[in-house]
């Protein structure tokens, strides 16, 4: 992703495995993409949880090997592992 600023409504694409749970007051580092949601569900899968979190009003998937509680939480994600689409720069 380049360093243009985006505005106005758009697509975030990213694979499950490239989010990251943390908690919602954790200091965010610069160069990372961060999203306050809700952690809504998690099931395990047999080699890792698939978590559910509310983001806006969009239900994103975000892989881990570890469980994460129901409740706020930060989705974050590297800036170099998504495609962003329908921007206006």
């Amino acid at each position: 992703m380049n360093d243009a600023k985006v505005r106005g409504k758009v697509t975030v694409i990213f694979r499950a495995s490239d989010g990251r749970i943390e908690d919602p007051h954790a200091q965010i580092i610069p160069g990372q993409i961060s999203l306050l949601g809700r952690l809504e569900e998690s099931l395990f899968l047999g080699s890792h949880y698939r978590h559910y979190i509310q983001v806006g009003g969009t239900l994103v998937m975000v892989d881990s090997l570890e469980t994460h509680l129901p409740g706020p939480v930060r989705l974050v994600l590297a800036s170099n592992r998504i495609q962003v689409y329908g921007a206006s720069c």
